[in-house]
């Protein structure tokens, strides 16, 4: 029956796409209907809650769905409304895909003006085989109108259910100008009416699906290109442009774009691994590790990696084979072997698993050359440890050394790249999983280590030096405990004055986050510079943000918390405030918080972590432009700041650049992404989910 069933499927998918295909004639079909098919006519609402009677009652002109949406970016919005012209509703009450209220019948894609006049309609019934559409109310229907393509024009994905596997969509485009099917036949488990599709890079997008054949979920990538959606891996669609990087990640493909590229590695990677060199003969290379492993027993399993390493200026990409191998620790060889940092010469250092068969796993460290690809052993054997894993490692900022952390026994060895000779620290410094408990500086060369035994934070250099160290209060603190600026002269050290639970603004177990009331700020040496408190019961005081142009003056936030009327057992800001510090002198100065777009010039560019929050000022003014969610840096490596953020609610995203010399910002529209991203040479921006694309001018900050 499971084989029957199957076929079956497959043979619906492949007529609806057929069916779905033959629809394209319809392209060109205008707005105006009928009279009696007036939106202003009867304007009522679909999927109602309730149901007058079991039997079939007329469903004629209700609106299934609406979106607001400025199609022609204009500053005013129309609405995107599906719309079942003549049809039926009733109560399904036979178990099956179908329960409960169903609305069956035709339907029309409409657009009209914001005075509800028609300026656009498509039928969508012949794009899905000529048969009467089913509409399951406990579904609901949102529309999710989306630019996959990069031309500014939103497209909507509008399906129906299939199998229990999936939905069916076609993909069409709404315009003034018309209503479009650019894409027909997309089976995917998006399980919605509408549905939205992941971004990759700027112009393409993919689907998930689970086949049935293989027994495992896949995905399909489309990408626009010569004016159409092409998918890489299938001959009806393939593209002439389009070329296999076989041999390190077999079934690699280049796709070619208006303004860039994607590239399509035919399985999951975990591709969260990007590296920006320094410039090589002038020119900066892009380093991604496709990184994949598979458990087979245990944590027993088996690991790959291999760099694709990218010229952007020339579209050139290299695959380079970086380890393949059994293991009998997935975690473990996952907690070091991976890329590091680079060398003076710009040789790539990364860690790689090695095994021989005889004597087990081992990892050491090798060097490759982006302009070259050759790979040479800088540390054979890496200390091993019989700790599970290795908790932290990282190099200097000088290329000179490579520091390793167990995380049971805390034993920490500094190997030295010139010779690959590694000494062990005297002290110990245990990482009770799953928390890291050690603070590099930014240039590698020193370290807090907060010791949770003892009490107490310590500081070192790399020849086991103790420096300073603190006790640690009787308050709660935050994780990281310990935040360094971004020229590694100050670090902060936040806390509460007690263990009141109403400090907590939520606590999800291992993750958690209090309301600090107290913040102390050392210097290089580890000695205390400034401490700021909370003056007044119910207010906090937290770091914003450090300078990134480096110095004394940071970013203070203030505010109190209140009780999230919307998340049990969360609490949120309110009464937010803002001053600059000076940390030299102890003098704030108050900022007035501007909501809005961020500014094109800007004198002070003040960033957290790699997640923000990000607060442009300007000091003539006084005022402020902040963000703090959906914030994530930018790696350049040539002076300038760059970060994107993504507005959900909107579906929009922005790129942007800040240039300390110039006190300028530079803005670009990107789709919204959860994806890391490095923009190499100010003009190639290139993101974790395998596209590049080269940055048009900047758009301003519209």
């Amino acid at each position: 029956m499971r084989k029957k069933r199957t076929r079956k499927i497959s043979a619906i998918v492949v007529l609806a796409f057929a069916l779905a295909t033959a629809a394209c004639t319809q392209d060109d079909q205008k707005g105006a209907d009928s009279a009696s098919d007036d939106p202003a006519e009867s304007e009522t609402s679909g999927l109602e809650p309730e149901m007058q009677a079991d039997a079939p009652v007329p469903a004629d002109h209700e609106v299934l769905a609406e979106a607001r949406i400025d199609v022609d970016r204009d500053g005013t919005e129309e609405r995107i409304v599906i719309r079942m012209t003549r049809g039926t509703k009733r109560e399904e009450t036979e178990p099956g895909a179908f329960m409960g209220p169903v609305r069956e019948g035709d339907v029309r894609l409409e657009l009209l003006d914001a005075e509800g006049r028609l300026l656009q309609s498509r039928e969508l019934n012949p794009d899905f085989g000529g048969t009467p559409l089913l509409f399951e109310e406990r579904r609901g229907f949102t529309l999710f109108p989306e630019d996959y393509n990069g031309d500014g024009i939103p497209e909507l994905a509008l399906g129906q259910y299939i199998s229990s596997n999936g939905f069916i969509y076609n993909l069409y485009e709404v315009s003034s100008g018309g209503i479009r099917l650019l894409l027909p036949g997309l089976f995917s488990t998006a399980y919605g009416y509408s549905a939205w599709f992941e971004h990759v890079g700027h112009r393409a997008f993919k689907t998930s699906y689970y086949n049935m054949e293989t027994g495992v979920y896949e995905e399909e990538l489309y990408v626009w290109q010569d004016g159409r959606y092409v998918r890489s891996r299938h001959a009806d669609l393939a593209c002439g442009a389009c070329r296999r990087l076989d041999g390190a990640w077999p079934g690699l493909v280049y796709v070619p774009v208006e303004d860039g590229f994607v590239l399509d590695a035919g399985e999951p990677v975990l591709s969260g691994y990007v590296h920006l060199s320094p410039p090589i003969g002038g020119t900066t290379y892009i380093i991604h590790e496709l990184y994949s492993y598979e458990y087979a027993e245990d944590n027993a399993g088996w690991v790959r990696n291999t760099a694709a390493v990218i010229r952007p200026d020339t579209g050139d990409v290299n695959l380079y084979p970086l380890y393949e191998t059994n293991t009998n620790d997935v975690y473990r060889t996952d907690s070091i072997a991976h890329g590091q940092g680079f060398l003076r010469d710009g040789k790539w250092v990364y860690a790689a698993a090695v095994n021989d068969g005889k004597s087990g796993v081992r990892h050491q460290l090798r060097a490759l050359d982006p302009v070259t690809g050759n790979s040479e052993i800088l540390v054979p054997d890496l200390p091993e440890t019989e700790d599970t894993h290795y908790s932290v490692n990282w190099m200097t900022a000088d290329g000179s050394r490579f520091v390793l952390v167990g995380n049971l026994t805390g034993r920490m060895w500094v190997i030295d790249l010139s010779d690959g000779k590694a000494a062990q620290l005297a002290d110990a410094f245990p990482q009770p999983w799953p928390f890291i408990l050690i603070y590099p500086s930014p240039d590698g060369e020193r370290f807090w280590y907060q010791d949770p035994e003892r009490d107490e934070f310590r500081y070192y250099d790399l020849a086991g030096n103790m420096l300073a160290s603190f006790p640690a209060t009787s308050g709660m603190h935050n994780l990281p405990a310990v935040s360094w600026s971004h020229d590694g002269r100050y670090t902060a050290y936040s806390d509460t004055f007690d263990r009141d639970n109403r400090h907590v603004m939520f606590d999800y177990g291992d993750a958690g986050q209090v309301a600090p009331q107290r913040l102390a700020f050392r210097n290089r040496q580890g000695g205390l510079v400034r401490t700021v408190e909370s003056k007044e019961d119910g207010v906090y005081v937290e770091l914003a943000g450090w300078p990134a142009a480096g110095g004394d003056v940071v970013l203070l936030e203030r505010y109190k918390l209140i009780d999230n009327p919307e998340l049990f057992n969360e609490r949120i800001k309110t009464d937010r405030s803002y001053a600059l510090l000076d940390l030299a002198t102890g003098t704030e100065t108050g900022l007035t918080l501007v909501d809005g777009p961020m500014p094109e010039k800007a004198a002070d560019l003040f960033f957290g972590n790699h997640y923000g929050p990000v607060g442009l000022v300007d000091r003539d003014s006084g005022q402020l432009a902040f963000r703090d969610v959906d914030v994530r840096r930018v790696e350049t490596g040539d002076g300038t700041w760059a970060w994107t953020e993504t507005d959900w609610e909107a579906r929009t995203g922005r790129l942007y650049v800040w240039d300390p010399a110039a006190k300028q910002v530079s803005a670009y529209r990107i789709p919204p992404s959860e994806s890391d991203s490095v923009l190499a040479g100010g003009k190639w921006h290139y993101t974790t989910d395998m596209a590049a694309r080269r940055l048009p001018e900047p758009s301003g900050t519209p």
